[in-house]
């Protein structure tokens, strides 16, 4: 013979619902209860449906993807989105500047880094053959020198018959603009100019 326990809710000794069973919803602990499971075991559906965000208890976990097993190179555990005031500065000396737009966003997933900037800057009084855009979140990894999209450049002086380009080098956590010539050629540093507006975007790696 068969024996079959059938409750609808299990208590705790204070009353408290420990499981509760109502209209095919069952309810395990109640609000601000930590619900463990044990180690080694799993929990398993053909669909999970969840109605609140996943936290974790600890820093640097994260959710392994596309994998049934623990694999480093699946696991994502780092993602990010921000803001930063991007500015202009010279090579020589880094001035100062009247901003009239600074914008900057962006979107880090583990070790890549997806930025979107502008600034319109007008009075600047530094100085240098290269002219640099400062202010990013996170620095270029070590083994990459990593180009980037210049969507729009505006009042910014160019060598005559080249057009602008703009990179971050490794270990750098700033970008540094280059003119290169049309058709292919020597590639120069924008030099520090004391009005301006650019538009930059791309994606960079980090350590």
């Amino acid at each position: 013979m068969t024996a079959i326990l059938k409750v609808d809710t299990i208590q705790d000794t204070s009353g408290n619902n420990i499981i509760n069973e109502n209209a095919n919803t069952i309810t395990i602990g109640k609000s601000g209860d930590t619900v463990n499971l044990a180690a080694g075991s799993s929990l398993t559906s053909p669909g999970l449906t969840l109605s609140d965000n996943i936290l974790f208890n600890t820093a640097n976990k994260g959710i392994y993807l596309g994998v049934t097993s623990a694999t480093a190179s699946n696991l994502l555990d780092d993602y990010e989105e921000g803001t930063f005031t991007p500015t202009i500065e010279g090579s020589s000396t880094p001035g100062t500047a009247t901003y009239s737009l600074q914008l900057g966003r962006y979107t880090k997933v583990g070790n890549k880094v997806t930025i979107q900037l502008q600034v319109n800057w007008s009075s600047g009084t530094g100085s240098g053959t290269a002219m640099y855009v400062k202010g990013l979140p996170f620095t270029q990894s070590s083994g990459f020198i990593q180009s980037l999209t210049i969507g729009f450049i505006n009042n910014v002086t160019l060598a005559s018959n080249t057009y602008a380009h703009a990179n971050i080098a490794n270990n750098n956590n700033y970008i540094r603009l280059f003119d290169e010539v049309v058709g292919g050629g020597a590639t120069g540093d924008v030099a520090y100019d004391v009005a301006g507006e650019i538009g930059i975007g791309g994606t960079y790696i980090i350590d």
